[in-house]
């Protein structure tokens, strides 16, 4: 979360779809980020490993891509 910048990640589990998702969140406004689709947990948590750092030097650096 950078609250300066009113953006964040956050990963969410469709119960209709079951599967996960991540979302980041530039102004409040949000955008689906593919990277993070999954469909189990170990695949999730995979994809966070890989690409959370790359997306969070993102939210600090900015701007993010809509």
């Amino acid at each position: 979360e950078n609250r300066e910048k009113n953006t964040w990640i956050l990963f969410v589990y469709n119960v209709s779809r079951d599967s996960y998702y991540g979302e980041l969140r530039d102004l409040g406004i949000p955008g689906i980020v593919h990277a993070y689709d999954a469909r189990t947990v170990e695949e999730l948590e995979k994809k966070i490993l890989l690409h959370l750092k790359k997306d969070l030097d993102k939210m600090w650096t900015g701007p993010l891509e809509r």
